[in-house]
């Protein structure tokens, strides 16, 4: 029954995906959808429900690269109070991991009637902090670079980046956006890389202070796990939940 359950599901969600506009990079956004908001003030309907994600991981990855996803979710449930909870039919919202050709996600919840896509390439899965980033797109997390502050912090090139690619690097206002009080972060795993979405060899953004690594795709940081405790409003320290 659940396998039939599952291939009926596949296929709305996979009517209901292909309609959907993929916007930066990364970030899928449902239809009728400009902008999906981290402010869960805006749209509490895009927050988890006490934390809990329930998922699927489609059986075209292999064991060794769900496993490899499974540890990706690890981190966040030693470190926050974030649960990712394996799909049963009790459950009306879920993500879908599947395996495709990009690495992308969806803001938040997006819906209480069905599941969503994760979507994670078989590339995607040869760095740790390439599946974290794209989980906590999935709770609700924008790119560091867009943040209301960035221009403090960063420089965009735009002469380096094509037009039609420009909307990766909006910036997001105060009212989309609640930094949760944590300061800007060169080193957060949702932070761009200085060439990414390069026209040339040239970068298309910068940091201010030259020293600066930005684009790390390994693990987590400190920023990283105290702003998702902040935001789910977390009972944690930092080392441990």
């Amino acid at each position: 029954m659940e396998a039939v359950v599952l291939l009926l599901i596949g296929f709305l969600l996979s009517h209901f995906c292909n309609a959907a506009p993929k916007r930066a990079g990364d970030i899928m956004l449902p239809p009728g959808t400009d902008r999906a908001a981290m402010n869960f003030n805006l749209r509490p309907e895009q927050k988890w429900p006490n934390g809990v994600v329930p998922y699927y991981i489609d059986n075209t990855f292999s064991s060794s690269e769900s496993d490899f996803i499974l540890y990706a979710m690890d981190q966040f449930e030693y470190y926050t109070c974030i649960r990712f909870v394996p799909w049963t039919e009790e459950y009306t919202y879920w993500i879908w991991i599947t395996k495709t050709n990009a690495c992308q996600s969806y803001i938040g919840r997006i819906s209480e009637s069905h599941g969503q896509y994760l979507e994670l390439a078989a590339g995607c899965l040869q760095m740790l902090g390439i599946p974290i980033h794209e989980l906590m797109h999935a709770i609700g997390f924008f790119h560091e670079h867009t943040r209301p502050d960035r221009d403090d912090y960063v420089t965009i090139h735009w002469d380096q980046i094509d037009t039609d690619l420009w909307y990766n690097f909006e910036k997001r206002s105060s009212s989309e956006v609640d930094s949760l009080g944590s300061p800007y972060d060169y080193s957060s795993v949702m932070h761009y890389g200085r060439y990414d979405f390069a026209k040339s060899s040239l970068p298309t953004i910068t940091p201010k202070d030259p020293s600066a690594t930005i684009g790390q795709r390994e693990y987590f940081v400190w920023s990283d796990i105290i702003g998702i405790n902040n935001l789910y409003n977390c009972d944690c320290n930092v080392y441990q939940c």
